[in-house]
């Protein structure tokens, strides 16, 4: 999981944005502010200890404290502000932040990554189910 979001990272930091300058600015601007309400240490927390139920329950807390002192959280905001400033515009950034201070905004965003490990998969399993298909036609 964490090496599909540093790969999607560095295509995102590769890409050139063709933006005015001033879009740009506004965008990376809001896209900081979010950042800087953002909890990307639990974030990754809350990942590792998704992925430690793998593990087992004996190795669990370790790798947490493993992952949450090798993850590099300041490399997670760069690229989290990036793809941000390249995915959203500076209004609906701006409304996420104002969100984002809520105790229900911090709340529900921090199921966010939960919900994507459930459905991500279920998502991908359809896919290849009528990829599988539609080649069978």
């Amino acid at each position: 999981m964490l090496k599909g979001f540093w790969l999607a990272g560095a295509l995102v930091a590769s890409m050139g944005l063709t933006l005015p300058a001033s879009a740009q600015g506004d965008r990376r601007a809001a896209a900081e502010a979010y950042a800087r309400v953002v909890d990307y240490p639990l974030l990754i927390e809350k990942a590792a200890t998704r992925k430690a139920n793998e593990l087992p329950a004996s190795e669990r807390a370790a790798f947490i404290r493993f992952i949450t002192r090798e993850v590099d959280f300041e490399m997670t905001r760069f690229y989290a502000t990036s793809a941000m400033v390249d995915l959203f515009e500076a209004s609906e950034l701006q409304a996420l932040a104002s969100f984002a201070r809520t105790p229900e905004g911090r709340s529900a965003l921090s199921k966010l990554p939960a919900l994507g490990a459930v459905l991500n998969p279920i998502v991908e399993r359809q896919i290849e189910d009528a990829a599988r298909q539609y080649q069978e036609r």
